[in-house]
């Protein structure tokens, strides 16, 4: 068979096209322009590295010339990763790249690669944010305040404190307490913003304390009251209130101002009387009532003010000559015999004592004499003795002297009375020239 040659040059010409054809699109990339390399653009790299692993999964790697930032907040740099600690209630310590912490907040990055806070809710609700740029690497945000890790560990620092790069759970004697208010005294815990620890001793401030060495005292041994502490107190046996130091009812604290101790052994609180234009309290000793407060009664004659000043009066009631003061107590009520004062003197432990357990603790005089206003004044029943001094003719001894009058009379124009000291604890009779005045307390009939 005879072949045109023009029909051979056609087939020709259709192979060879194809063949140019299948070489150029053999990589299923379209050919270049003019033959060269598109301006801009990398050719993409059959080498480029794969993230992830599948031998394992929580592995990663990173593109070089790319930084990354870790949940805690930290740059990472090439082919790097950042990972820390954190310390839980439990004790036990954990690694990852997203740091986790019981009630505590997490930190993010900002662009110098320090470190400010979002919280993270907790059961008590959320947490506060730190408003300060601190760096990650050494410290850390727990409710608004930045802390320093503990070895490159961050901790809970409310459960536990960090000691020689370790962070110890806080637990004092078995019992757990907060670090942040707290701390351990030996086997006692104690609390930072009023305490402090001596050897194994711990002591409470005495707020106000004018001396600044004598502002901590030993609560077992010691008793603070007003800023002033006072050695020879028995916290056992006494308490204070207001400024001054009383001894405890059977074991229990009660108000003075509206409550005694009856019998030593009884919170009791003080009955009442209207005389004049003045309300007294009154209380009861062993069989007798009588009236709590030295009366402050004026008469027309026979009674003054100590130096005719009116706020003695006010405190501690008016001096009567003896003739007046037996007229003076209202209905129902007398000035107390040498029998009377004897059987209220017997009913708080005798004549060598009598005059301490009677005696008003409010006596400033005492108060600042150093030891007296525990060792001579303890009103131990109520009776509030305040030492009213005396006059004849003048003025004397307010605050060192309490003089009272009895009806019992002696020889000739005397009468006898009764009178404690400021620095003794005992009691005393004798007879006075009736023309003295002295304070007047009234017995119930």
């Amino acid at each position: 068979m005879k072949v045109s040659f023009s029909k051979i040059t056609l087939v020709a010409g259709i192979l060879l096209a194809m063949a140019l054809i299948f070489s150029c699109s053999g990589d299923g990339s379209e050919p270049p322009i003019n033959g060269g390399v598109s301006s801009g653009e990398e050719t993409p790299s059959s080498s480029s590295v794969e993230t992830g692993n599948k031998d394992n999964p929580s592995s990663s790697s990173m593109e070089a010339n790319k930084t990354l930032s870790s949940s805690s907040g930290a740059e990472v740099g090439d082919n790097s990763s950042s990972s820390s600690s954190s310390f839980g209630e439990s004790g036990g310590t954990s690694s990852s790249s997203n740091v986790e912490m019981d009630k505590s907040s997490s930190s993010g990055s900002n662009e110098n690669g320090s470190s400010s806070s979002s919280s993270l809710s907790s059961s008590s609700g959320p947490l506060k944010e730190c408003t300060g740029i601190f760096n990650p690497d050494n410290k850390f945000c727990y409710d608004g305040v930045v802390y320093d890790k503990c070895d490159g560990m961050e901790y809970n620092p409310t459960t536990y404190y960090c000691q020689g790069g370790v962070a110890y759970p806080a637990v004092c004697n078995g019992a757990a307490y907060n670090p942040l208010k707290q701390d351990c005294c030996v086997s006692t815990i104690y609390n930072l913003s009023n305490q402090k620890c001596e050897g194994s001793i711990v002591k409470n401030q005495c707020v106000l304390s004018p001396d600044p060495s004598m502002m901590w005292y030993n609560p077992v041994t010691q008793i603070c009251c007003s800023g002033k502490i006072y050695n020879s107190a028995n916290p056992t046996t006494q308490f204070c209130n207001g400024d001054n130091i009383f001894d405890k009812c059977d074991g229990n604290e009660y108000n003075p101002a509206t409550q005694y101790c009856r019998n030593g052994t009884t919170v009791t609180t003080y009955g009442s009387i209207s005389y004049g234009d003045k309300t007294y309290k009154t209380l009861d000793i062993g069989e007798q009532t009588w009236m709590a407060e030295n009366l402050n009664y004026a008469t027309s004659s026979g009674s003054v003010c100590y130096d005719n000043s009116e706020s003695y009066c006010n405190t501690y009631g008016r001096l009567y000559n003896w003739a007046t003061a037996m007229e003076v107590c209202p209905n129902g009520w007398h000035i107390p015999s040498l029998s009377d004062w004897n059987m209220l003197i017997t009913a708080v432990g005798g004549l060598s004592i009598a005059g301490k357990y009677l005696k008003a603790i409010e006596d400033r005089y005492f108060i600042s004499i150093s030891g007296y206003g525990v060792n001579y004044y303890m009103n131990t029943y109520g009776f509030t003795a305040l030492l009213g001094g005396g006059c004849y003719p003048t003025c004397y001894d307010v605050s060192s002297y309490g003089n009272w009058w009895s009806e019992t009379e002696g020889v000739g124009e005397t009468a006898y009375g009764i009178r404690v000291y400021y620095d003794y604890e005992y009691i005393n009779s004798s007879t006075y020239d009736k023309p003295t005045l002295f304070s007047v307390r009234c017995v119930r009939n």
